[in-house]
């Protein structure tokens, strides 16, 4: 990755709470399921677009569009040279490449490990933004759909207990 326009950070550590009107703020962590949300917290250390890894859950990458949220210390992310780099791209570019490795768990993916095992290529910005936008709308597309399945599975099992109860 090219020094100056890519930089590393790891998160902080940061305690986890159910949501509620004090604890609104995202925390994500090293979990690879339900895309590293660990849970909340009552202030937030990030309001930007960025992507973020999963440190001592190997590496795998996260898409983080601009919201207020908290990354923890088992989590680092990066931060890109927004004249060179669009943020959509470079996840997509690095999650292809963490997809077809063979991941070392032992040495983990601190900072240090990932400059050394992905890159991203010299592309202009403008066809970054190409390449990535067709995916952006699968990813959305994808989402509606999950979030409809949820609704339908909700709305089954409603029915089924005030049928049966």
């Amino acid at each position: 990755m090219q020094s100056g326009k890519v930089r590393l950070y790891r998160g902080k550590i940061i305690p986890k709470h159910a949501p509620d009107e004090q604890f609104k703020y995202p925390v994500y962590s090293s979990s690879q399921e339900n895309y590293g949300l660990m849970g909340y917290w009552d202030t937030y250390m990030l309001d930007e677009e960025l992507v973020s890894w999963s440190i001592d859950g190997g590496g795998k990458f996260f898409y983080r569009p601009k919201h207020k949220f908290n990354i923890t210390n088992v989590c680092g992310y990066i931060k890109l040279d927004p004249s060179s780099y669009d943020y959509y791209y470079c996840f997509l570019y690095l999650d292809w490449q963490f997809k077809r490795m063979h991941f070392d768990y032992v040495s983990k993916a601190h900072p240090s490990v990932i400059q050394t095992l992905y890159y991203l290529p010299t592309i202009s910005k403008r066809l970054q933004i190409s390449i990535s936008k067709p995916f952006r709308i699968i990813d959305w597309s994808i989402e509606i759909e999950s979030r409809s399945l949820t609704m339908l599975m909700n709305l089954k099992q409603y029915l089924l207990n005030s049928l049966f109860c």
